[in-house]
């Protein structure tokens, strides 16, 4: 019996060479979706500045903690003759979670 190297490699190339038509034609038929790159812009800054200090204007990420928020106030704006609540810094409506 003789083996030819061929017959090995040949088979591990169709296989390959058949998934990645399936790929190909999958990505063809499956529709396109368009993205406006604007509001991917926009949507990428809002997340970015998810919250806002009214009184330096540093921002913070989307997913900072109220802990966080409270601790950026006792270390910038705890002055000792004015000292700066978490709803002058950040607002009644602030959604950060605890």
């Amino acid at each position: 019996m003789l083996c030819i190297a061929s017959e090995h490699t040949t088979g591990s190339i169709e296989g390959g060479f058949r998934k990645q038509t399936r790929r190909m034609g999958a990505a063809k038929k499956a529709p396109a979706k368009a993205v406006d790159p604007k509001a991917a812009l926009a949507k990428s800054k809002a997340d970015a500045q998810g919250f806002k200090c009214v009184k330096c204007m540093q921002t913070f990420s989307a997913t900072a903690k109220r802990q966080q928020l409270e601790q950026h106030i006792v270390t910038k704006h705890d002055d000792k003759k004015n000292k700066a609540t978490f709803e002058e810094c950040f607002g009644a409506d602030c959604t950060a979670k605890a």
